[in-house]
């Protein structure tokens, strides 16, 4: 018998009070939850098409990975160009945008899009100080959150500009 640490081999399940036994517990509670309630985010035309915007990649695929569950179409993007040249040419439901992206934030895409046409309704995720919040509200954000938000606010928020 050996002293000192072990690893878990990857040829037995996982002790349930190990660290990777509990992200897999974690990661799979998640991904097989009910949504919180069905169908919560369906218009009239079917799924709710949801443009989300964040250069975070690991908050990005967690937003699209429980807004898909929860009835969303999401398309995702990690910049400002992108997003730009998106909401001009495709028909979103609503919005979600970061504030500080690469290549043009989020202010600097909400004033482009303005001057094309009407902006679609747009929820804002920043984690910046009070002045930039209000800003993004004055420029056409519809509702701001401040980061981190729980998944819980940014749905409701979301179920307030869709309503």
């Amino acid at each position: 018998m050996r002293n000192g640490p072990t690893t878990p081999s990857l040829d037995r399940p996982l002790r349930t009070g190990t660290f990777l036994g509990l992200l897999e517990r974690s990661r799979r509670d998640t991904l097989t939850a009910p949504p919180i309630r069905a169908a919560r985010f369906e218009t009239s035309e079917g799924r709710a098409r949801v443009l989300l915007v964040e250069d975070d990649v690991f908050l990005r695929h967690a937003l699209k990975e429980r807004l898909t569950h929860d009835g969303c179409e999401i398309t995702e993007l990690g910049d400002g160009v992108s997003a730009l040249w998106c909401i001009l040419s495709c028909q979103y439901d609503a919005v979600i945008l970061d504030l500080s992206l690469p290549s043009r934030d989020g202010l600097e895409v909400m004033e482009a899009v303005s001057v094309e046409r009407a902006l679609p309704p747009v929820l804002v995720l920043t984690g910046a100080e009070m002045d930039e919040r209000y800003l993004a509200r004055a420029m056409g954000a519809t509702i701001v959150l401040k980061k981190p938000s729980p998944y819980a606010e940014i749905a409701d928020a979301l179920d307030r500009l869709l309503s």
